[in-house]
């Protein structure tokens, strides 16, 4: 998300706002390509890109031939975070991304798996947020390793320790004194869901970072995002946000479910029987079984699961 002060209470999103800077631009003009417009990549899916570029809005674009065979490896390929430069094609046609603009940095990891392969989790990234708790996600050698990786990237950590509200005080005292002893000094106990504790480090970001948020499913991240953009109300007190300050927020889920609806439900409505991809028809709850949705989830509403859930379902 970006955030910016403003004079007015409105406010227009700019190339800036979204990270553009003199580097870009020169990279731009050096491909000798005047039709060609720069881009930030949102969105990835396997067959396309959701991009957002000044005068265009969100819109979704391909990958041309020549960038997915150049590339050396995956992590070489676009992702989330990259400026790209967009041929916008012609007719009915997509635009095409024809090149990637040099990135900043990449924030990255090992592949899961026993593959030694790199994953890019987003570029060119100024902040990653990482959300924890002081309780069953709490694992410090884990924070250790995202604190490694984040350094390695040129990224700034800041570490949100969630569930203030639930975790005795002495194990959220001890869970702020060991991170903080892993050398980041941006630690701080909050309350997603009151919107409560967010750190002065976060309101005063400057216009145009770009800020990652990292951390097991569950653990809030969800809560916090939306409640950042506004798209969710806390369970208790009331933001105050003030008039001139304004927050542009793009969200890559896409996802809609039915008020109400459980996570059964939500397959059996495409059908009670589903043919998987081996050709074999399956039942709905044996479909849900082979994506990491055990029984006693089946009748779970969805809008109360995790967002890293949510998308799996979806």
């Amino acid at each position: 998300y970006r955030t910016r002060n403003v004079d007015s209470p409105r406010m227009k999103v700019t190339m800036e706002m979204l990270g553009w800077g003199p580097d870009y631009a020169e990279a731009l003009a050096a491909l000798g390509h005047p039709e060609w417009y720069p881009a930030r990549i949102i969105r990835e899916t396997k067959i396309n890109f959701t991009v957002i570029a000044k005068g265009k809005g969100d819109h979704e674009v391909v990958l041309c031939g020549k960038v997915w065979h150049d590339a050396v490896s995956d992590a070489d390929l676009p992702t989330v975070g990259d400026w790209v430069a967009v041929d916008p094609g012609q007719g009915k046609d997509l635009p095409v991304i024809r090149a990637m603009l040099p990135r900043r940095n990449r924030f990255s990891r090992k592949a899961p798996g026993r593959s030694c392969a790199e994953q890019v989790i987003g570029a060119n990234v100024d902040m990653v947020v990482v959300i924890t708790d002081a309780e069953s996600d709490y694992n410090p050698r884990r924070i250790e390793r995202y604190l490694t990786l984040i350094r390695k990237s040129g990224a700034t950590p800041v570490v949100l320790v969630n569930k203030a509200d639930t975790a005795p005080e002495a194990d959220m005292q001890r869970a702020v004194e060991e991170i903080r002893a892993l050398g980041c000094s941006e630690v701080y106990p909050i309350v997603a869901r009151w919107r409560k504790g967010y750190p002065q480090y976060l309101r005063r970001v400057p216009k145009g970072r770009t800020i990652t948020v990292v951390g097991s499913s569950g653990v809030g991240k969800s809560t916090f995002l939306n409640l950042i953009s506004g798209g969710l109300q806390p369970d208790s007190g009331i933001i105050d946000q003030g008039e001139t300050l304004r927050i542009g927020y793009y969200s890559q889920r896409g996802i809609n479910f039915k008020p109400g609806q459980t996570v059964l439900e939500c397959v059996q409505d495409i059908a009670d029987v589903v043919k998987a991809s081996d050709g074999h028809a399956v039942s709905a709850t044996t479909y849900l079984n082979r994506f990491l949705f055990p029984h006693e989830t089946f009748n779970k509403r969805v809008d109360i699961l995790s967002g890293g859930e949510q998308r799996r379902l979806y």
